[in-house]
């Protein structure tokens, strides 16, 4: 099969009864080329490449549209997750997660579109919560799992942090960030830090936060390839220019064995 059948096959695999409401949604009345160029591209081709689970892969898609507002990309995505069977408290944490790295307002935003399209689907909202913590426990279940991913440098951040911002990099970092969100269920810690990772790799690949969430990845079990994978299913959405950034930093953290 050529890119365009693989794609249209692929397509009625996971658009099922939404798709021509789908389809239209994204434009493809207004510009039917650019946006088959991109479905090829995606169903037709980088689908296929990568042995990053397909549930792992959207996720990193969705966190990619999240952190850009792609509101109108977003909503295709989240139709196609539920009809992979991916579950809309799945859908929920994977925007929840970017929150504290994208902002709120775009996880807000992105909410408001899931909800729309759970609806659709038959979904009674809200869908139930996935917290774990309270107002006495969120700093210390948050600072668990920091300390259980970074290690030591953690203890080392908190101990050095000049105390004029100690409650940004050091309370705020562990109970919101860490606290509020990484407790939660729903998602494993693994997905967890590929939607971090594609979250922080969107905004800037040049951040430091980069890297840290690279060596994050790897100590929670993800591997590079899985990295190089996420990075490939994401390069539309990306761009090559960062996707190509990204790849280059990735090298540096975790080098080719010769």
């Amino acid at each position: 099969m050529n890119r365009g059948e693989m794609h249209a096959q692929k397509r009625a695999e996971l658009f099922v009864a939404q798709e021509k409401q789908v389809w239209s949604t994204q434009g493809i009345n207004q510009d039917q080329e650019l946006t088959t160029m991109l479905y090829d591209f995606i169903y037709g081709e980088a689908l296929y490449h990568g042995q990053v689970s397909p549930k792992m892969r959207q996720y990193a898609i969705l966190a990619c549209l999240v952190t850009k507002s792609s509101l109108k990309q977003l909503r295709t995505q989240i139709d196609i997750a539920l009809n992979m069977g991916i579950t809309p408290s799945e859908v929920k944490e994977v925007i929840y997660q970017c929150a504290s790295y994208v902002g709120f307002d775009n996880s807000l935003d992105a909410m408001d579109v899931a909800n729309e399209v759970f609806a659709t689907h038959g979904y009674n909202l809200p869908i139930k919560s996935q917290a774990t913590v309270t107002d006495e426990t969120r700093y210390y279940d948050g600072y668990t799992v920091q300390k259980g991913i970074f290690g030591d440098v953690i203890d080392n951040m908190k101990n050095n942090t000049p105390e004029y911002k100690r409650y940004i990099i050091v309370n705020y970092l562990s109970s919101l960030c860490f606290g509020d969100f990484y407790t939660r269920k729903g998602l494993s810690l693994q997905e967890r830090e590929i939607v971090t990772f594609t979250a922080i790799a969107t905004m800037n690949p040049l951040m430091n936060q980069v890297k840290d969430h690279m060596n994050a990845n790897l100590a929670v079990g993800n591997t590079k390839q899985d990295l190089v994978d996420i990075i490939g299913h994401c390069v539309a959405y990306l761009g090559f220019p960062r996707a190509l950034t990204l790849l280059a930093i990735l090298d540096q953290v975790a080098p080719e064995k010769e």
